[in-house]
């Protein structure tokens, strides 16, 4: 089971997730990977999500959705349209093997979208949904701003979220997380302050539902042509910080714009210098050499 928590803020974007995969039988596993950052050239987005935590096999759907993605370089709205359809394709054989409660898969995707001279928050997701005369299928859509007493757009799911959304009724945590993300926007805290709040949240959350785990994720990201540049990650065990310095094995899988692009003036180039198309074995060698899939699409979710 999961917490997933997105926060749009006037300057940054935040992400929570907690680490926990639970099994019908053992002990959970607490390192899953629940985020993946999407770099285009109209926009940038977190996406975090709730259900499938991994596959029989053993793959994280967060690995598999940046396989989906690399190497289009779409524009932001229209990856998240293709995605949805890849989950469509992929996920429900797999969502099948889950307890009938539980069949479930939700992607949330808070967002900057323009470019530098401009970008405004939006809020994304994706959503299977469930139609007595069509079936089920995945949607992405773009949300309205949620509206949760906050003064802030604050989107949650997974098991955790009716939880969390009871604690930030009360004022006490209310009224900090309003304090520290705006103190964040002009550049009074560090965003590692706002990262510490929000773990300590996940940690409350643990503490009066057993489904989320004690390790987390907290990720975000600045807005295009604002006073930071970029963002960053910080993992937690307990509200507490794990890694001080940064772990590229940890870091949430990355599809940019850039190198898709690179990858594919790389092809172009061979193909004007020799007439001919580029040979397979050359193209995945340059896939790997980006450290992107050596195939392409690579789209099965295995």
């Amino acid at each position: 089971m999961t917490l997933v928590a997105s926060i749009n803020g006037p300057e940054t974007i935040w992400l929570l997730a907690d680490r926990r995969i639970s099994w019908r039988t053992g002990p959970p596993k607490e390192d899953a990977q629940k985020v993946m950052l999407l770099r285009t050239a109209d926009g940038l987005a977190i996406l975090g999500y709730a259900g499938l935590g991994i596959t029989a096999l053993g793959t994280e759907p967060s690995t598999w959705m940046r396989a989906v993605l690399e190497r289009r370089a779409l524009p932001l709205e229209e990856s998240l349209l293709v995605l949805a359809e890849a989950m469509e394709r992929e996920l429900p054989r797999h969502l099948a093997e889950l307890p009938a409660g539980k069949r479930t898969h939700l992607v949330v995707a808070p967002a900057f979208y323009g470019d530098w001279g401009g970008s405004s928050a939006r809020l994304y997701g994706i959503d299977l949904v469930r139609c007595p005369k069509h079936g089920q299928h995945f949607v992405a859509r773009r949300y309205g701003m949620p509206k949760t007493g906050l003064p802030l757009p604050v989107a949650l799911t997974g098991s955790g979220g009716p939880t969390l959304l009871k604690l930030l009724e009360k004022p006490e945590w209310r009224s900090t997380l309003r304090r520290m993300v705006t103190a964040s926007a002009h550049g009074r805290i560090l965003p590692h302050t706002v990262a510490d709040y929000l773990a300590r949240l996940n940690e409350e959350v643990r503490k009066n539902n057993t489904s989320v785990g004690p390790r987390c994720i907290v990720v975000w990201r600045h807005r295009l042509g604002g006073r930071r540049f970029g963002g960053g990650y910080l993992y937690y065990s307990h509200g507490v910080r794990e890694h001080e310095t940064v772990q590229l094995s940890l870091m949430p899988p990355l599809v940019s714009s850039e190198s898709s692009g690179l990858c594919r003036a790389i092809r172009r180039h061979e193909v004007h210098e020799s007439g001919k198309p580029v040979d397979d074995a050359l193209d995945r060698e340059i896939n790997l050499a980006l450290g992107l899939p050596a195939e392409f699409p690579p789209e099965k979710l295995l």
